[in-house]
């Protein structure tokens, strides 16, 4: 039960692989994906609400770029969430950044005055966040080749070649019978990291923030209590957080303590469907997906101005009348 659970982060990004496995022609779609990665040309982003853009993806990838390049767009309702969320001066912050498609969404969306912290360790991740930051003229962008935690130091990467975005700060054994079923079971690649506590790191950058995304692979608890001084302060926070309780125990941490800690901020809890935004009890969140696949989840600080996850349940009930 704990190898399978243990690639249960990757649910959301594999029901995108079938997904495109299921149309007419997804060897023709990879190909073009190839071809279009190393022919230099990028991928134009359409998020409803946000003026179009550019980004280029790694060709190697078997999920995210092949979806991409068909819908042009990931993660319809993280998509919404944040663009609902981040206005004109905001501050967001970008965990697991990948090749930057929320850094660049959000950096379009706080504009000028705004600032966006893009967090990614892994190097091949890396040069194309770059590369896509500067594709798009963004100079409201920090870019920080480390992985958040809660010391400052160094780690090792467990890179997939295969599928970047399951790169993680612990040995994944192989074998794993989804990872083999995909093609994506491939030997992990070793790379040396540096870690940064985000209370050090923020000191005298930003007394709070309005946006954050962490999606990294079960280091989730370490990350929080690493910004514990960080969140408090930032009353009008939302968070988006990939939540898969096994995945962090994994890790060598504990969702329990981590829910003990986000309790602290008093939160709002939603539940991110494949079409809307469900509220959850947090108490009951542990025994719901503790042993299963995980969840992506909304947090809101109940002390925020707005409520962008409840105005996107609005918006879907009205739609519905």
């Amino acid at each position: 039960m704990k190898r399978w659970a243990g690639i249960a982060a990757l649910s959301v990004l594999i029901a995108a692989l079938l997904f495109v496995a299921r149309e007419s022609r997804p060897m023709l779609l990879a190909r073009f994906a190839l071809e279009r990665a190393r022919g230099g040309s990028a991928c134009v982003i359409e998020v409803e609400g946000v003026r179009p853009f550019r980004m280029f993806l790694n060709p190697e990838s078997l999920v995210m770029t092949p979806f991409i390049l068909r819908e042009r767009i990931w993660e319809a309702q993280e998509s919404k969430l944040a663009v609902r969320s981040l206005r004109e001066g905001d501050v967001a912050v970008d965990l697991g950044a990948n090749v930057g498609y929320y850094t660049l969404l959000a950096g379009k969306l706080v504009g000028d005055a705004g600032r966006v912290y893009a967090f990614e360790p892994d190097p091949v991740n890396f040069a194309l966040l770059e590369r896509n930051v500067r594709l798009n003229g963004l100079r409201n962008v920090v870019l920080e080749q480390r992985a958040a935690s809660n010391a400052n130091g160094d780690a090792l990467l467990f890179a997939n070649p295969r599928f970047r975005g399951d790169s993680r700060l612990y040995d994944v054994p192989a074998g794993e019978p989804i990872a083999t079923l995909l093609g994506i079971d491939e030997p992990r690649e070793t790379v040396e990291v540096k870690t940064i506590r985000l209370d050090d790191y923020f000191t005298g950058r930003e007394t709070a923030i309005d946006f954050i995304k962490i999606d990294t692979q079960g280091a989730e608890a370490v990350i929080l209590e690493g910004m514990r001084e960080t969140l408090l302060r930032s009353t009008d926070l939302v968070m988006a957080l990939e939540f898969v309780p096994q995945l962090i125990r994994d890790f060598g941490a504990d969702p329990e303590k981590m829910m003990e800690q986000l309790a602290e901020l008093d939160l709002r809890y939603y539940q991110i469907g494949l079409r809307r935004f469900i509220p959850r009890d947090p108490d009951k969140l542990l025994a719901k997906f503790g042993t299963g696949p995980g969840t992506n989840l909304v947090l809101v600080r109940r002390s925020a101005t707005r409520d962008p996850a409840a105005e996107l349940i609005g918006d879907a009930d009205n739609q519905r009348q």
